[in-house]
């Protein structure tokens, strides 16, 4: 089972919104979110999920990824 948990307040705090079987089943309300600017992410059975984030959170995540990475 998929949440999806939304933020109202930019990411202060993460409620649940809806749930569904699949990711899919919860596309039409990411999309929703992201025309909105909410931030929001997927839990799965009770974990945080990855395989889709919002537009902020992949904006985010994309430009940490960018940052030169120290040699150990």
């Amino acid at each position: 089972m998929f949440q999806l948990m939304v933020s109202h307040n930019c990411g202060m705090t993460y409620v649940p919104d809806q749930e569904a079987e699949t990711i899919e089943g919860l596309g039409p309300r990411m999309q929703q979110l992201d025309e909105r600017m909410y931030r929001w992410y997927l839990e799965e059975d009770g974990e945080p999920t990855y395989e889709r984030v919002c537009g902020i959170h992949a904006g985010l995540l994309a430009f940490i990824r960018s940052l030169p990475r120290e040699e150990e």
